[in-house]
């Protein structure tokens, strides 16, 4: 199986669609679309919207995973009666 069909199959199984102008496409939609148009409808257009949803949710798991860390550190500084404290309130 070569990376195209693999890449196919992976869309198709996991259901991936992909924002337009006219609304949620599938995969399978995208064969339809042309490669450019002057309406903004085109598969150059989708493309940049999908690339850049996926530049996003980078950037929003790198900042979850820094805001995590800062949190952890927060805790770290708690005294042993406030982690108590804490931790007799999560039992109720």
């Amino acid at each position: 199986m070569d990376n195209t069909t693999s890449m196919f199959e992976y869309a198709t199984r996991h259901k991936l669609r992909f924002t337009s102008s006219k609304g949620e496409l599938t995969v399978e939609q995208l064969w339809d679309a042309p490669l450019l148009s002057g309406d903004g409808f085109n598969l150059n257009n989708i493309a940049k919207a999908a690339k850049r949803k996926a530049a996003n949710k980078e950037e929003r798991e790198k900042l979850l995973a820094i805001l995590a860390k800062k949190q952890e550190g927060k805790l770290d500084e708690l005294s042993e009666k406030e982690l108590q404290r804490r931790i007799n309130a999560l039992e109720v």
